[in-house]
């Protein structure tokens, strides 16, 4: 059985979107995807026509600090989060919370 029929990497929102638009919820967005492939495999969720990638998109795998404003991407992994020693100092329960989440998280 196929689980999906297509797969994208957009490298912008706009491509992203685009594409979303394009398969009017036939599509998923994935980032790694592991839980959304378990269940397709798994027979938990139906087969989906498309895959959007999103973990190319640049926009979205930044952290920044501007104005004592964090910035963090969703496109940032738990173990990203872990590593920034300024986050650690001024979001403390987010990274400390990140640390927990699951098993040991990908780098």
């Amino acid at each position: 059985m196929t689980l999906w029929n297509h797969y994208f990497s957009p490298t912008t929102l706009e491509e992203a979107t685009t594409l979303l638009a394009r398969y009017n919820g036939q599509a998923k967005v994935v980032a790694g995807g592991t839980d959304l492939i378990l269940d397709l495999r798994q027979g938990h969720h139906p087969p989906v026509d498309a895959l959007v990638d999103v973990t190319g998109i640049e926009d979205l795998n930044h952290i920044a600090l501007k104005n004592n404003i964090f910035t963090v991407g969703a496109g940032i992994t738990h173990a990203q989060i872990v590593k920034q020693a300024a986050l650690a100092r001024q979001a403390t329960c987010l990274v400390e919370s990140c640390g927990v989440v699951g098993g040991p998280q990908p780098q």
